[in-house]
């Protein structure tokens, strides 16, 4: 049996970073400054790579303009609430997220799926799912609930620049979770998905990795034989929205071609 969390050192720890962030907060009052707002910069050059293969002979993506785009319009699923499901699921960043856009009280946690026990235990302490999964290798697609938003950052460390970049040949394994992330799509074709991973994927090394993760998303069928998804990629840098750092991550997204329009949503 894991470990459980100490209910009195937890609400201390949770007392030293409040106190922490307040003495902050006011040390920074005092010296003028302002914390940077999540929004993107009004001011930014937006760069588009050339098309076709990059000049590192590499996956071709283009960096966030800085401008805020049009909300989707999209209709809501049957029973009017978002059933939300998402694996390596950190510390349920996405819960938070929903947070922040004023919808969390409209979706649904149906599951999450985290191997690592003190991240799981923060999501029960915060976000609590009604099931939690603790191996993406383990689970049946088959028995793991439908969702309608479905989010998984699967692992960076095979593609990262700090790591040994093994890619798919990962001696842990690593390397191959999208193969996961992959059987649950197909099996229960979720309206909305959101993956996420480092720059790194985007190397030239990797390229026929991500072109195949690309395609094997877009081999998704309907019943009818055509394609359920739109997909689309693009390299997100944290700067470009107000956050003190240059920090690129790549996001794929599918859509339901029932879901939205045929523009791709990048």
């Amino acid at each position: 049996m894991e470990d459980e969390w100490d209910d009195d050192v937890l609400h201390a720890e949770v007392q030293m970073l409040e106190a922490r962030h307040a003495s902050s907060a006011t040390a920074a009052k005092k010296r003028g400054r302002v914390s940077a707002p999540l929004v993107p910069k009004a001011k930014r050059r937006k760069t588009q790579e050339p098309q076709g293969p990059g000049a590192d002979g590499g996956v071709t993506v283009q960096t966030v303009a800085a401008s805020i785009p049009a909300p989707l319009s999209l209709p809501m699923p049957p029973g009017g609430v978002i059933r939300v499901g998402t694996e390596c699921s950190g510390m349920e960043s996405v819960s938070m997220a929903l947070k922040n856009l004023g919808i969390l009280g409209r979706c649904s946690l149906e599951f999450c799926c985290e191997i690592d026990k003190w991240c799981r235990n923060f999501i029960w302490q915060n976000h609590p799912p009604k099931i939690m999964l603790n191996d993406i290798t383990c689970r049946d697609p088959a028995t793991t609930p439908p969702c309608d938003l479905y989010v998984a950052g699967f692992p960076c460390q095979p593609f990262s620049r700090a790591g040994l970049m093994e890619g798919t040949e990962d001696s842990k394994g690593r390397g191959n979770i999208f193969e996961h992330v992959l059987s649950y799509l197909q099996v229960h074709r979720p309206r909305a998905v959101i993956l996420e991973n480092v720059e790194g994927l985007c190397a030239k090394r990797f390229a026929d990795t991500l072109n195949g993760m690309l395609q094997s998303l877009m081999d998704i069928k309907c019943i009818d034989g055509q394609p359920y998804y739109l997909v689309s990629k693009r390299l997100v840098d944290t700067s470009a929205w107000g956050l003190p750092q240059k920090r690129k991550r790549l996001y794929i997204i599918c859509m339901s071609r029932r879901a939205i329009d045929k523009h791709k949503p990048f």
